[in-house]
């Protein structure tokens, strides 16, 4: 199971700190953006100073923003950014986000929010690399999963397309939600609390990455 581990922050000193936390690790991390607007929190922005990342770690810039643009073409010459997600709830024109970040050569990744049905994401699903489902309210750390999140990674998986599906939010190995999102078919987790407040991050790393497929629940 891939994991990454999801950083949101108020300044680039706390992310550069988890991000060198997680680099021994992990190949992908992904850092969210928030603009106080799509979503209440307002975090750091200043996406240039990711270039100073290094080229070894993948970073998905995950954009919980009215304005995805403005920051697509900001991201052009971040070399360690690797993915871009933007959320389906944030632009009427989602052909013309996803063109720009194909623009960029970057993969393309769209998330949806607790209330938008899958359906709304099926025309989407042939232009776009990966299908991140949100487990929770996007914005905070430490909510509760929602249950029907399982379904929708369900329902995606059932298309059999070369998407990837992920969740975010509220996934945590002792209540057992990361290996139900395991067994609805998620080919990713992204994982925040969990792994930054346990007493060893490899560790936790680690036991996430090793979630063994128990019961299916995918069904053709």
């Amino acid at each position: 199971m891939e994991v990454l581990p999801a950083i949101i922050e108020d300044s680039y000193v706390e992310v550069e700190n988890k991000l060198n936390l997680v680099a021994p690790f992990v190949k992908w991390v992904q850092v969210d953006i928030c603009d106080g607007v799509f979503v209440p929190r307002t975090t750091w922005t200043r996406i240039e100073a990711l270039s100073a990342v290094s080229q070894a770690l993948s970073i998905d810039l995950h954009l919980m923003v009215t304005d995805p643009s403005a920051f697509i073409a900001r991201a052009r010459e971040v070399v360690s950014i690797r993915r871009i997600t933007f959320h389906y709830e944030a632009t009427r024109d989602h052909r013309k986000v996803i063109q720009a970040i194909r623009d960029t050569g970057r993969t393309i990744g769209v998330a949806i929010n607790p209330d938008t049905e899958v359906a709304a994401l099926t025309p989407l699903l042939t232009d776009v690399d990966v299908a991140l489902v949100m487990g929770v309210n996007p914005g905070w750390g430490g909510q509760a999963f929602i249950p029907s999140t399982l379904a929708k990674v369900q329902s995606l998986k059932r298309f059999s397309l070369p998407v990837r599906v992920g969740v975010d939010g509220g996934v945590h190995i002792a209540d057992g939600t990361a290996q139900a999102c395991r067994d609805a078919g998620a080919d990713f987790l992204v994982v925040g609390s969990d792994i930054f407040n346990a007493p060893n991050i490899g560790d936790m790393i680690q036991r996430l990455q090793q979630l063994q497929l128990k019961n299916s629940n995918v069904r053709s």
